[in-house]
Formats: C-alpha cells, structure tokens, sequence
C-alpha cells in the first residue's frame, strides 16, 4: 500500500497582496481643471478650463505658461521615487493601493497649485501688472488655483 500525503496550502497573505496591487492596472490620476470646477466662468465669459488650457499651452497673443506639465518635469525623480515608496506599501500591505493612488495625487495637485502661486515668468504685460498689482500671471482672482484638483479612476 502507498502511503499517501498531504498538502497544505497556508496563504501568509500573498493573494491579498496580489489581488490589492494587481487594483493598479488600469489606474490612474488626472490633474488639472475637471468638469465641474472648470465650468465655473470669469467676467469675460471664460470658463477655467479654457484659461487653464491657454494658460498651459499658450496662446498667438499669450505666451505658454505652463504649470502642470512644467510641474511633472520638474518633480519627476521625487515623484518616481514617492512611487516606488507607494508601491511598497501597497505590497507589503501597510496602505491599500486607492489609498497609494489618492497620496500620489494628493501630492501632484499640492505641487501644481505652489507653481501656480509662484510662477512669475513670463510675466505680465505692464499694464496687466498695474491693473493687478503684482506680476503673477497664473494669480488674479485664484479661481485657477481652487479649480486645480486630483482624482483617482481605478482599475477593475
């Protein structure tokens, strides 16, 4: 007669960290001006999504100021780094990967939001500086500024 054995599958915790990190496909954050806060209007009848986006890319009468582009370069090796720190978590099941993706954009719209504040060139015409008082093209009533927002979409 054979003698038979047996098999014992104990998960420590690795289908939950698969299961958690394999959330991360498909995920991602957008930056920026969203639909409902990009509707509100200025007094010209402007939208903040269309002064973001002249703002960012420029314009034949303006020239390109950007500040979430030129914020991504800028802040590229941190960013990667915060990533890889994220991930970490994720995987070794300190934080949940919503979580990961929620602090990486968090982290991105705080940036942006300090370019936006601190941004002076190309500065203003002289006569948009005496008007306004002050040379930060990106800064007059702040609707820019509060529009700035993140939001995390994940994967199946």
């Amino acid at each position: 007669m054979a003698k038979q054995s047996t098999t014992i599958d104990k998960d420590l915790g690795a289908r939950k960290i698969i299961q958690e990190a394999g959330k991360l496909d498909d995920s991602f954050v957008t930056i920026g001006v969203h639909e409902a806060e990009g509707s509100e209007t200025y007094p010209n009848g402007a939208t903040v999504s269309e002064v973001a986006f002249w703002n960012e890319f420029g314009t034949i009468t303006a020239p390109e100021r950007s500040f979430i582009r030129s914020t991504v370069d800028e802040n590229r090796s941190m960013l990667n780094e915060m990533t890889k720190d994220l991930l970490g978590q994720v995987v070794d099941g300190s934080i949940s990967s919503k979580l990961a993706m929620k602090r990486l954009g968090f982290k991105i719209e705080t940036l942006v939001k300090k370019k936006i504040l601190e941004l002076n060139d190309p500065k203003n015409a002289e006569r948009t500086i005496e008007a306004k008082g002050f040379n930060n093209p990106l800064v007059d009533s702040r609707r820019l500024w509060r529009s700035i927002a993140h939001q995390v979409m994940m994967g199946a």
